[in-house]
């Protein structure tokens, strides 16, 4: 049955649903008894202006529709808002922009209206024409930004759009526009955070006559980093009569070519719909690893007649490390003919307490085009938030001419950037006058790792070495060692101390010995056995103006009463006391309910105190937990409300709340906590 239903303020009360709200579809069922629906769609007509934001797998439209003509008068000649609504972008990389509407002047005397979009970047704007001199007679505007070159590239993060106008000076004149649509597409975030794979599919049907394992799917699925989890989702069928033979499999392919096969769940597929969930606690048996394929195939089964149905697969790896991406779209000309290193974009980027395992970045880029070449661009490394530099990284020496360049980071990354510092990429144009630098299609990708790993070293290593991101834990060593001894190298090459090797050394003998940063390079004769462990500490911020709390365990809350009120999960009642004032808060986590069969509640609470006790702000960290575990970040920088509000001597404390028949289950949970004097 088709079903059309029109809900107006006069029949259901919509004058109760304010700015912010939301709307909820919900079903009532009986006992026993079925709930079919499909295509269900809702659209939702707000009072004077419609603003969207349509998702597709691709891409996204955002949509400015605002359902009212516009009729301005005015005798000035500058450019003035047609509609007062600023349009946020946020930080995707804008694809493109169109724009259609109807539009005339007072229909006599001379013509001057015209109709603008005005890109704003905080205080700054460029205004680009949507028309020329409008008519007297209404006609239909049609604008695309492909007209436009470098249009998508000169919109950067955060920008706003708004629709102007220039009526005209002189008296009398008039400007007339309605069926006003303005579309933004956009793509991938300048800035954005990964952690996971993601594969979707919406259905398929295989009738093969075999009781082999074949292709369900033919894509193949890289895995690009070691897994956290897994959690699979699909609906399945057979052929809905006779003997039942259907299975859905998962086939881990490793580089050596060697595959295994996973049955995604317990029985044959019954002959009705039903949905079927494998869950990340199997990651381990089945140890898919860095490097391997996975591809979804399925046993349809020999005999003739049978068949086998899958819809709405949707897989997701979650990863134990976590890339952090950031393409500013807006290319950079730089022409000061100084020395000096200075920012190429003014972001920052905090490591918080994770580690910098990897770093690329890719680039295009000039100089001047002739005389000598100067320009270069660095990744700087600060510490104690950006009160000192560490280092400047190289990333790209520039040329005359267009060139892509890329960088790829060293093996010991973790020892240049240790947890704990603040990136940000830098520029030296050159003294002496004339020189320019030109840079576009920046991307960099930071990949961190959410605790340290063991490394491991065998004598297929020449000679065997061991970069020390984190302070080590213990050595662990198989094999002869009698005459193989340690060499300890500092950053600079420079070696800080020799010791002989045993076949297990604790942290009480290594960490007078060994920094973090250091190389251990092992030296002597190498049996064909050998194969040397390192274990690390939990990561540390080598700095007193910073306060790291780190939960080693996971963390696990089941509320089964309505209503709990948060409760604090740091161990200290009273709360974390500020003794500086506060600069940056990070927190980051690997969090989920597990509970698909109950609506997600739980949530993280940061709540500040000041010195009295008394609640100066509740801030909701990264809002409802999700069913599948994800990674979550969340900075508050110098200008959010929580920092601005916080005072040397206030109180935090980090709660957790959850609704009812609620779970949450939080991993790797870090707060990391910048202050100042």
């Amino acid at each position: 049955t088709e079903k059309s239903i029109h809900f107006s303020d006069s029949n259901v009360g919509l004058e109760n649903l304010g700015i912010g709200g939301t709307i909820d579809f919900l079903c009532s069922i009986n006992r026993e008894e079925e709930l079919h629906i499909t295509n269900l769609t809702c659209e939702v007509t707000f009072g004077d202006t419609q603003f969207s934001i349509v998702r597709s797998r691709d891409h996204s439209t955002i949509s400015f529709t605002p359902a009212r003509s516009m009729h301005m008068r005015d005798s000035i000649s500058s450019i003035i808002p047609l509609f007062e609504e600023m349009i946020p972008l946020g930080d995707a990389t804008i694809l493109g922009a169109t724009a259609s509407f109807r539009a005339k002047d007072q229909g006599w005397g001379n013509m001057k209206g015209r109709v603008y979009l005005r890109i704003w970047d905080e205080n700054n704007f460029v205004d680009y024409p949507l028309t020329g001199t409008l008519n007297h007679s209404w006609i239909e505007y049609s604008w695309n930004s492909d007209s436009i070159a470098n249009f998508k590239n000169n919109i950067p993060m955060g920008a706003r759009a708004q629709l102007m106008c220039t009526v005209g000076g002189g008296g009398g004149h008039e400007l007339f526009v309605d069926n006003m649509v303005l579309k933004f597409k956009i793509g991938r975030p300048q800035r954005a955070i990964e952690n996971d794979i993601i594969f979707v599919r919406e259905s398929t049907m295989n009738s093969t006559r075999s009781d082999n394992i074949v292709p369900l799917f033919e894509d193949k699925i890289a895995i690009t980093d070691d897994l956290r989890g897994i959690k699979i989702r699909f609906r399945a069928k057979d052929q809905g009569w006779g003997n039942r033979k259907g299975h859905v499999v998962m086939r881990i392919e490793k580089p050596s070519g060697s595959v295994q096969d996973v049955f995604l769940h317990d029985n044959v597929l019954e002959h009705e719909w039903k949905a079927y969930e494998y869950n990340s606690s199997r990651v381990a048996q089945e140890n898919i690893q860095k490097g391997d394929t996975v591809q979804f195939m399925c046993k349809v089964g020999g005999g003739g007649g049978h068949e086998l149905h899958i819809e709405q697969l949707n897989a997701e790896f979650t990863l134990r490390n976590t890339t952090r991406i950031f393409a500013p779209a807006k290319p950079v000309d730089i022409l000061n003919s100084i020395d000096e290193l200075v920012p190429l974009y003014e972001e920052k980027i905090p490591c918080g307490v994770n580690a910098l395992k990897r770093a690329r970045i890719t680039l295009r880029a000039k100089d001047q085009g002739w005389g000598n070449i100067k320009g270069k661009v660095y990744l700087r490394v600060w510490a104690n938030g950006v009160k000192n530099i560490v280092r400047d990284i190289e990333v790209a020496s520039i040329n005359h001419n267009w060139n892509t360049y890329t960088y790829n980071s060293p093996a010991d990354i973790q020892s240049l950037v240790p947890p704990g510092s603040v990136i940000q990429f830098m520029v030296k144009v050159g003294g002496g006058g004339g020189h320019e630098v030109h840079i576009e299609n920046f991307v960099s990708q930071l990949t961190f790792s959410d605790a340290p790993r063991d490394e491991i070293v065998t004598n297929s290593h020449s000679p065997p070495t061991i970069a020390c991101g984190a302070k080590v834990k213990s050595l662990n060593t198989t094999g002869n060692t009698s005459d193989i001894v340690v060499k300890v190298i500092k950053h600079d090459g420079s070696t800080r101390t020799t010791f002989p090797l045993a076949n297990h050394l604790d942290a009480n003998f290594l960490n007078p010995r060994v920094a973090i940063g250091d190389r251990l390079r092992f030296e002597g004769l190498i049996p064909a056995n050998f194969k040397v462990t390192a274990s690390f500490l939990p990561l540390e911020i080598p700095d007193h103006e910073n306060v790291v709390v780190h939960f080693t365990d996971r963390i696990n809350y089941w509320v089964f009463i309505h209503g709990k009120e948060a409760t604090n999960i740091l161990d200290d009642d009273q709360g974390l006391e500020l003794k500086m004032k506060l600069r940056a808060l990070t927190v980051s986590c690997t969090w989920t309910d597990d509970n698909p069969e109950e609506e997600s509640t739980g949530k993280l609470i940061l709540l500040l105190k000041d010195a009295n006790g008394n609640e100066k702000g509740r801030y909701d960290v990264f809002g409802t937990v999700t069913h599948d575990w994800v990674h979550k970040m969340r900075v508050f920088d110098s200008g959010s409300e929580l920092v601005r509000s916080a005072a040397e001597g206030d109180k935090l404390q980090l709660m957790h709340e959850i609704g009812d028949n609620g779970e949450l289950h939080v991993d790797n949970l870090d707060m990391y906590l910048m202050l100042t004097e």
